[in-house]
């Protein structure tokens, strides 16, 4: 049977409870995650009822008056254990303190005793019973890496450019991701080290919120500095786009390819034969990365967030002519996912239409074939050159998509004092970004 997160989640929140109360039960001092554990499923099933965040922060035994943390090697008493708690509404990240003492009441569970700003004590069977003002402060989510994978299945249906998303999911290249919710989120922007993808729902108050987020560009999760273009990864966030942005964004046609065996194979066993006279193709070590994105702006750095994870995760082959070992043709894997390679060519204005695009291409298609990997391609409509190219290699046209960019590539304005930081960046939460004003 497989588990979802939010399911494995559960389970392990379970167990953890279970083992906690057992020591409990035979007069074992508790230390600072087993205090945590007794609580977590009251917590965290209090706060998915009412949508609540809760996070702890602190454990005290209030009879010894001894604070109980990680350093403190678990030292206190077994019993009258009070947790401080962290807690917010999911749109209005302003906290609250919440005092919980998990002394078992009749079925068994925690009693939790809290404590709202400004107000009396109330006692009550959980969180559930808790209320406070709602706001209608835009608020997004970013999400720490590894719980990526709540956000994943909003990005399996993309038809274009999957290898850039897949690529990010899996670890293999850096990336961001803000949400509309860290729990179950309906609409997501991954942002890799240039393209924004868009996925999931464009509609409702969560989608609104990351659609506001985007609109407003803001400098403060120092993202957006880096941006390239927007790619919505379905009709509706392309629309979305446009219409949010206005003249703001210009689309950009694009068309995407993908390698037929079948059609590249006369020339994948005949490329090395074609070679231009004083031409040889070797692979695409560190100190030609660099010099590759020197004299002919590639960009490999770019594309990889880095040439450390190019040298880990990425391939490619270029063409060295003559004594001088002059760059000709280039051909780098820019995406890599455990299925596909996107592949980003370049080649020296000197060796243009002699073949060495041709045979830097051939040899990264083989290098990729050798590593189970499907070779994808994209370019501009516009760029025939690329197209052409594409399909002397053997890739057959798969469908045509947009990109959206300033005009003329210009670089985008961002905004400043619009967005905060609401909290810490927290290791189950990640950072909640809220607008600092409606509008």
């Amino acid at each position: 049977m497989h588990l979802s997160p939010h399911e494995q989640d559960k389970l392990l929140v379970f167990l953890a409870g279970q083992f906690s109360r057992a020591r409990r039960a035979l007069g074992s001092k508790l230390n600072y995650p087993e205090a945590m554990a007794m609580l977590a499923p009251e917590i965290t099933e209090g706060a998915r009822a009412d949508r609540f965040v809760a996070a702890p922060q602190n454990v005290r035994f209030p009879r010894q008056r001894q604070a109980v943390g990680p350093r403190t090697g678990g030292r206190g008493a077994a019993g009258a254990v009070v947790v401080l708690v962290s807690i917010w509404k999911r749109d209005n990240p302003e906290r609250d303190s919440v005092r919980a003492n998990p002394a078992p009441r009749p079925n068994g569970h925690p009693s939790l005793v809290t404590r709202e700003r400004g107000g009396a004590q109330r006692r009550g069977e959980g969180l559930p019973h808790w209320r406070r003002p709602m706001t209608s402060l835009p608020t997004v989510h970013e999400l720490p890496p590894e719980r990526f994978d709540r956000a994943r299945a909003l990005f399996a249906g993309a038809t274009y450019d999957a290898v850039y998303a897949d690529a990010v999911f899996q670890g293999i290249h850096d990336g961001r991701l803000f949400v509309d919710d860290p729990e179950r989120p309906t609409a997501a922007l991954l942002c890799r080290t240039y393209e924004f993808y868009l996925a999931g729902e464009t509609d409702g108050d969560g989608p609104a919120a990351l659609r506001r987020f985007v609109r407003d560009a803001p400098a403060e999760p120092g993202v957006f500095a880096g941006f390239y273009v927007y790619v919505g990864l379905t009709d509706a966030w392309d629309r979305a786009l446009r219409a949010d942005h206005g003249p703001l964004l210009a689309p950009i046609a694009r068309r995407g390819f993908r390698f037929d065996p079948a059609a590249g194979a006369a020339l994948l066993a005949s490329w090395r034969d074609r070679l231009p006279a004083g031409t040889r193709v070797v692979p695409v070590d560190r100190a030609l990365a660099e010099r590759i994105d020197a004299e002919l702006r590639e960009g490999i750095a770019t594309f990889w967030g880095g040439y450390d994870r190019y040298l880990e995760r990425g391939f490619g082959f270029c063409t060295l002519v003559g004594e001088d070992e002059a760059l000709g043709g280039v051909c780098v894997a820019i995406a890599v996912s455990s299925r596909e390679a996107n592949l980003g060519v370049v080649t020296a204005e000197p060796f243009r239409r002699r073949g060495h695009a041709t045979a830097a291409c051939a040899a990264v298609i083989e290098a990729g074939i050798a590593r189970g990997l499907v070779a994808t391609w994209d370019c501009d409509a516009a760029n025939a050159a690329s197209a052409a190219l594409a399909h002397r290699l053997g890739f057959r046209h798969e469908q045509r998509f947009t990109e959206l960019a300033p005009p003329g590539r210009a670089t985008l304005v961002l905004s400043t004092g619009l967005w905060e930081a609401a909290n810490a960046n927290d290791p189950m939460l990640g950072t909640v970004w809220r607008r600092t004003r409606p509008g």
